[in-house]
């Protein structure tokens, strides 16, 4: 969070952005790469190692640079077997953030004690 200030309110609004743009990124690296569209699989991992690193996601961001390694080094096999840990962590990231995000935030009249970020891997 210290790269994104210590505002909670922006840290819950990127986290909600994070979860909108690469909940399905899992799937649409496979299909990149199914495709043969490598180039195209390479720039969308970058982005979302970035955005994970970014917000504090290390293991949607330790992941994605497992992928983008295999994918610099031309092992796409490598890349492709990687996706489905890539989506089953996504999937977990996207359902917590889903759910510390439908909670109202800490410090208005109405929130419970949650924490302003969700618990990830």
């Amino acid at each position: 969070m210290s790269s994104v200030g210590a505002n909670p309110a922006v840290y819950r609004r990127l986290l909600g952005r994070f979860s909108d743009e690469h909940g399905d990124d899992g799937s649409r690296l496979r299909s990149l790469l199914d495709a043969g569209r490598r180039a195209d699989a390479a720039r969308m991992i970058h982005r979302l190692r970035g955005s994970a690193l970014i917000l504090g996601v290390v293991g949607v961001a330790q992941q994605a640079a497992r992928i983008e390694g295999h994918l610099s080094e031309g092992c796409d096999a490598l890349a492709v077997a990687a996706t489905g840990a890539l989506d089953d962590l996504l999937t977990s990231v996207v359902t917590a953030i889903r759910r510390t995000l439908a909670d109202p935030m800490p410090g208005t009249a109405s929130a419970e004690r949650t924490p302003p970020g969700p618990t990830v891997p």
